[in-house]
């Protein structure tokens, strides 16, 4: 088997990320209306003669998800929840067009961390077009189903292939399969069975259901929302379901049903799992952001890569920390201790009680929400961040740390 080899990465900015009720799943490869979902055959091999020259630039992001248009939504860390989709942008321009002819095919092969090949295509995107006049690019929209998959590191490579100039080109790009949070249910539910693209105006629904482990309904977690989306640009197949049990509740495991239904035909589809609770004080995430909004909404920083000259800015979420109640207010007290790494280990700053955090609320909180902003500066290469957070009412401490890179 060929190994690929690992090129760098460039960057493209990213939308601004928006959530509004569910998270829709959308996949078109090449330009144009062909859509494609790559199945994950085990270990097989791609069979491509070594590249020998390369295309000037092709750009690869790895995304949440992907519409019609090739807006992208940026993959927050590069890191996927077990067997959730793999989704990537590429974006190849300076190709040769013969009379405005484009011949563009893509290989494919993802690697674990001990080098064993996962998942492997050649001509997993074949784009072939006659048209009016030259494009300035093209883009290429990718989904792998990583069904199976353990958590752990792995590499992405692709070969784009320019077939008219014979040239080509390979990027390669690390991601992270993690496995999914304790308090929280991700899965996937095809509402193709309920509906098809053509029913742009059809209504649907999605109900949430929250029991305990006795299968008492839980007050305040239930209910019925309806979407309001041009289903005829969705694909239906891949829809994210997501539910997140607020830490508020009582230590213990709850089941949820999320229902999508069809209420013009009655026809719905279910997808269902549990979650637990632990209350254990932890960053629950770790954001390497472009941006962050006053109200603590957030652009993920593709590939968590920053110019040298660029600010990095560092979303943190805080839960099951101590909230005491003082004069009729819930007290939050934290400090937050930050170093930075080189790619050596060599510790190239610290500093203590970075954040000094106070804070009184006439409600208990579900979470804390952190905002860093570390002016870089330093040399091109691979850093890593280390956060330790102090709950200075409980005395309890949680420490993370994540990689990224200066270029």
């Amino acid at each position: 088997m060929e190994e690929l080899s690992q090129l760098p990465l460039e960057q493209k900015k990213s939308p601004v990320k928006i959530i509004i009720g569910i998270v829709l799943i959308v996949l078109i490869i090449g330009i144009g209306s062909y859509s494609y979902f790559g199945k994950a055959p085990s270990l097989s091999k791609i069979t491509v003669k070594p590249a020998v020259k390369e295309i000037p630039s092709v750009i690869v992001i790895l995304a949440s998800s992907i519409d019609d248009k090739f807006n992208y939504v940026v993959q927050p860390n590069k890191e996927y929840y077990e067997n959730n989709p793999l989704f990537a942008y590429v974006e190849v321009s300076e190709f040769n067009q013969d009379a405005a002819d484009i011949d563009i095919s893509e290989d494919i092969e993802v690697r674990d961390s001990q080098n064993n090949v996962v998942f492997a295509q050649s001509n997993f995107a074949v784009l072939k077009q006659k048209n009016d006049r030259k494009k300035p690019f093209i883009g290429i929209n990718n989904a792998i189903k990583t069904t199976g998959w353990k958590s752990g590191n792995y590499i992405l490579n692709l070969r784009i292939n320019d077939n008219i100039a014979k040239k080509s080109t390979v990027k390669s790009v690390d991601f992270v399969i993690k496995k999914i949070p304790a308090n929280q249910f991700i899965s996937t539910a095809d509402l193709s069975e309920i509906i098809t693209n053509s029913d742009s105006s059809a209504d649907l629904t999605r109900t949430q259901l929250v029991t305990d482990s006795k299968g008492t309904v839980i007050d305040g977690l239930n209910g019925t929302q309806k979407i309001n989306v041009d289903l005829s640009k969705i694909n239906l197949k891949f829809i994210e379901v997501f539910f997140a049990m607020p830490e508020r509740f009582d230590i213990g495991t709850y089941n949820v049903k999320i229902t999508y239904t069809n209420t013009k035909t009655g026809k719905s589809v279910s997808s269902e799992g549990s979650v637990v609770l632990d209350k254990k004080f932890a960053i629950s995430e770790f954001i390497f952001a472009r941006k962050i909004n006053e109200d603590y909404t957030y652009e993920a920083q593709p590939n968590k890569e920053y110019k040298q000259v660029d600010d990095v800015f560092v979303y943190l979420r805080l839960i099951n920390f101590a909230q005491p109640l003082v004069n009729g207010k819930y007290n939050s007290n934290f400090t937050e201790d930050l170093s930075i790494l080189d790619s050596t280990g060599a510790v190239i700053f610290s500093q203590s009680k970075y954040l000094v955090i106070n804070n009184a609320n006439s409600i208990k909180l579900d979470s804390y929400n952190v905002k860093n902003i570390i002016t870089s500066g330093g040399d091109a290469g691979k850093y890593i961040l280390k956060i330790i957070i102090t709950d200075l009412n409980s005395k309890q401490q949680t420490i993370r740390q994540e990689e990224f890179t200066l270029k």
